[in-house]
């Protein structure tokens, strides 16, 4: 969907201080329930971030990484890293695919992003607090005064002024609190269609006379002409494939490469096997539905179709895959 933010209201401020100014303004372009955060980047060489107090007490958090998640804690000290002769410091500072998320075995506090993949876990004694990176300028790749990082490995020290991210940047998030497990609450799939919205698209209207514009494309017309095109859309074609629950996440939708077949790919990023899940496809009527590798040759038994059209799929462990592959029946059905 696009969006266009503005600041179309001027800006204010309050008396300044020696060392700074505090400076407000209004922004325009934001719809109600819309999770947005805009800011003017003036500072050189910063980090901005946005903290989300979650009032859970953890030891570790969980981020996705490919095709699962992963468990990390919130302080990593090691005060010999110098004499070891590490390159760099270890510090609590972890890297995200589309989500992170705090449990405490009970409740649960999930952070959804998109292409945010940087984040830190504070603890303090009321909670553990998310520090979510926005972005981050630097004026050189590398600098030899760092703390952290002194020196080489921290990169070349090359001129980057265009990194220092100056101008309006806009962040988009979105907090999940959940009970009990993860994966029951959904949190993968709520992160991956946080990722994947819903698009408007203009239809290509055609018309002959010029005269007919005006009045076409008055709201009663105009709305009109949106819902007879809507009409002539059957529900089959508002989904592909469908699976009966939010565990699995479909990781690949493709033509088979040596045969008049389609491949889904599925996959647990669960810590516990996923049980008793099945998968409907739309169209035409489907001839064969068979287990396979990612050779895609078979290596497994047909599925057994149930209720409704759609198929019973066998047991997935955590952390694995599932290759599927559909055949139809050729000049049967809709297609």
């Amino acid at each position: 969907m696009d969006r266009s933010f503005a600041f179309a209201h001027g800006i204010a401020s309050g008396d300044p201080l020696a060392d700074r100014v505090i400076i407000w303004t209004r922004l325009s372009g934001v719809a109600p329930g819309d999770d947005a955060t805009v800011s003017w980047c003036l500072a050189r060489d910063h980090r901005l971030r946005v903290l989300f107090p979650s009032g859970l007490k953890t030891e570790s958090s969980r981020a996705e990484v490919q095709f699962g998640t992963i468990a990390r804690p919130h302080t990593v000290e090691d005060p010999d890293w110098e004499e070891k002769m590490w390159s760099a410091k270890p510090v609590p500072i972890y890297s995200q695919h589309r989500y992170m998320f705090l449990s405490d075995g009970e409740c649960g506090m999930a952070l959804l992003n998109r292409g945010l993949p940087e984040y830190e876990v504070y603890t303090t004694e009321e909670g553990d607090t998310v520090a979510l990176t926005l972005f981050r300028g630097v004026g050189c790749l590398g600098r030899r005064d760092l703390s952290h990082r002194p020196g080489r490995p921290s990169g070349m020290a090359v001129p980057t002024p265009d990194a220092q991210c100056l101008g309006k940047r806009v962040a988009e998030y979105a907090l999940v609190f959940f009970r009990g497990d993860w994966t029951r609450a959904g949190i993968p799939a709520q992160a991956l269609e946080f990722n994947a919205p819903p698009l408007a698209v203009q239809n290509m209207i055609k018309v002959e006379a010029l005269e007919l514009v005006t009045a076409f494309l008055q709201v009663r017309n105009f709305t009109g002409h949106i819902r007879e095109r809507l009409d002539e859309v059957p529900p089959r074609d508002r989904a592909l494939l469908r699976l009966s629950g939010r565990e699995l996440m479909i990781s690949a939708v493709k033509k088979a490469e040596d045969e008049e077949a389609l491949v889904v790919r599925l996959y647990n990023p669960g810590d516990r096997p996923v049980q008793g899940e099945s998968i409907v496809l739309s169209g035409a009527p489907v001839k064969r539905a068979t287990v396979i590798n990612f050779n895609e040759e078979i290596v497994g038994p047909e599925l057994v179709p149930v209720a409704g059209g759609a198929y019973a799929l066998p047991e997935v462990p955590p952390h694995s895959a599932l290759t599927l592959s559909f055949q139809f029946s050729p000049g049967e059905g809709e297609n």
